[in-house]
């Protein structure tokens, strides 16, 4: 998914996406450390998922973080993208 993101296909990832986005975000799913929501929603936004991106977006402000680089480099990556112009266009504000 991150791959794909990364090489500009991001709507091929949107299945791997919603394969990722079943299995429950917890310990007995994918970890509560281990969420993604920071990957699963710069993938969405970057496919133009602006909705799906948006509901992404506010899990992975309310999900658990590790105060390492990783965590935090993918929070400031979702917050970029967020920030784009084309997202910013297709969302209302609150």
């Amino acid at each position: 998914m991150i791959a794909l993101t990364e090489l500009g296909r991001a709507r091929e990832a949107l299945a791997d996406l919603q394969a990722v986005r079943a299995i429950p975000a917890d310990e007995q799913g994918r970890g509560r450390n281990a969420s993604c929501f920071e990957v699963l929603a710069v993938a969405a936004l970057r496919a133009g998922e602006v909705a799906l991106g948006r509901e992404l977006v506010a899990a992975a402000a309310m999900s658990h973080h590790e105060p390492i680089a990783d965590e935090s480099h993918e929070w400031r990556r979702l917050v970029r993208c967020w920030r784009l112009p084309r997202v910013r266009s297709k969302v209302r504000w609150r």
